[in-house]
């Protein structure tokens, strides 16, 4: 059953050197990073929010952490911005500037979601 175990070692070291050094479990935001495709938009974004700690280690490597594809999908949108602010080619941006960037955008996505209270 040494022979069983070799292709799980494998296939774990595999999927680590395919996700740019990440060790990625089975949670939502592994499976995300995993499903992007390499070089592409997505894919920088993802690796931003990571390499910034936004997303942090732990929720990649955690084969528990379930997060909705709607805020997945918020969280890359606004890695997105933060590529256009801070391309890649310039190096990381300020940590703690970007993530106050980020933090900003996202509770400025979550308050626009909040209907008004009615006023009578």
């Amino acid at each position: 059953t040494v022979a069983a175990a070799t292709p799980i070692v494998f296939d774990s070291l595999q999927s680590t050197l395919e996700c740019d050094g990440l060790s990625l479990g089975r949670g939502t935001w592994a499976e995300a990073y995993r499903r992007s495709a390499p070089g592409t938009r997505r894919r920088q974004a993802l690796k931003m929010l990571c390499t910034l700690g936004i997303v942090t280690e732990k929720e990649l490597a955690d084969d528990l952490t379930v997060i909705s594809d709607e805020h997945i999908e918020e969280c890359v949108s606004i890695a997105m911005l933060m590529l256009e602010k801070w391309p890649p080619s310039h190096g990381l941006p300020p940590v703690h500037q970007a993530k106050e960037f980020f933090q900003a955008q996202l509770e400025a996505m979550y308050r626009d979601k909040v209907p008004s209270p009615c006023h009578g």
